[in-house]
């Protein structure tokens, strides 16, 4: 069924109702619970891997003090841009997160944040190329 707007409208510009939509989220739907279903004990096995191996990274780093961890990252900051404002601006940011008693929440989404990053970019194993076009070595 199409919609008409109340004058001759040509074929490209005339809006489909629900009945004609193709639906999509119905099948990825069902596409991603076929996928559970069938590979349940894989994915399980996958996720307690991943759980472990988490939480024994962030017990580690939780077991540092956080001036250090913040005098680090300042640090690689300061070598990274060679500018006052980032260094006192990430100084600034990484002691309010300390002061409001999030530092290890904040720790365990660094960490996250680092390890998807770390197997999405294939282990750092890309490298800047000319005109800063991104080259994977892998």
């Amino acid at each position: 069924m199409i919609l008409h707007l109340g004058f001759k409208t040509p074929f490209l510009f005339r809006i489909p109702t629900a009945m004609n939509k193709i639906p999509i989220g119905e099948w990825i739907q069902k596409f991603v619970e076929l996928l559970t279903n069938r590979y349940e004990t894989e994915f399980r096995l996958f996720s307690d891997f991943l759980n472990d191996r988490l939480g024994l990274l962030i017990q580690l780093l939780a077991q540092i003090r956080p001036e250090l961890v913040i005098l680090f990252i300042v640090g690689v900051v300061y070598l990274k841009k060679r500018n006052w404002k980032n260094v006192f601006l990430s100084l600034l940011g990484l002691l309010t997160i300390l002061n409001l008693g999030y530092w290890r929440e904040t720790l365990e989404t660094a960490l996250l944040v680092t390890v998807a990053t770390h197997q999405v970019d294939g282990g750092c194993c890309s490298r800047k190329v000319k005109n800063n076009i991104s080259a994977n070595l892998c």
